[in-house]
């Protein structure tokens, strides 16, 4: 829906988007090309900072994840996927980019921090998984060095009550948008 957005304010506008599940990026073609906008580069693959062949859970909606060696417990369905490093893309001015891959965000953000200064604006979506260390300062010190100035709310309420209960929904305990842009 974001390429649509995009491309609805900025008709001229080169977007590339990568998805690596193959059923959503199916649906994302097909819900592009219901609007008309065929010339959106979709590239079935996950952002990582590496090129290489990873472990993916592949699961149809909104949380599909990279999957580490040990993987998880339950119904995940694991596929293997091409990953492609963020990195070699921001080799040009970048006017914008999304980044929402699903707790992936840090390593990513930390392999390509160098390359930041040819993006004008940036939005990421920050995941902090319990049990492992959160690194939202260490991010937000990553785009303070690039020169962005930062907005942050909610993305979603995982944690309502987090002195009373440790439940949290659906996977995370903390997600915020980040919005990352450069004073004029």
């Amino acid at each position: 829906m974001s390429a649509i957005y995009f491309k609805r304010l900025f008709p001229q506008a080169r977007v590339t988007a990568f998805e690596p599940d193959a059923a959503i990026a199916g649906m994302m073609q097909h819900n592009l090309a219901a609007f008309g906008y065929n010339d959106v580069t979709i590239e079935q693959k996950a952002v990582w900072t590496e090129n290489a062949i990873l472990r993916f859970n592949a699961t149809g909606g909104l949380g599909g994840t990279l999957v580490d060696e040990k993987g998880g417990a339950g119904e995940e369905k694991f596929i293997s996927v091409n990953a492609v490093r963020l990195r070699d893309y921001l080799e040009e001015k970048v006017d914008f980019l999304k980044i929402d891959i699903e707790g992936a965000e840090a390593d990513v953000l930390k392999d390509c921090a160098d390359k930041l200064h040819s993006v004008e604006r940036l939005f990421l979506e920050y995941h902090s998984a319990p049990g492992k260390p959160q690194e939202l300062s260490e991010l937000l010190g990553i785009l303070k060095q690039a020169g962005f100035r930062i907005y942050i709310k909610d993305a979603w309420n995982n944690l309502p009550y987090p002195f009373l209960h440790n439940h949290y929904q659906p996977f995370y305990d903390l997600q915020l948008n980040i919005f990352a842009y450069r004073e004029k």
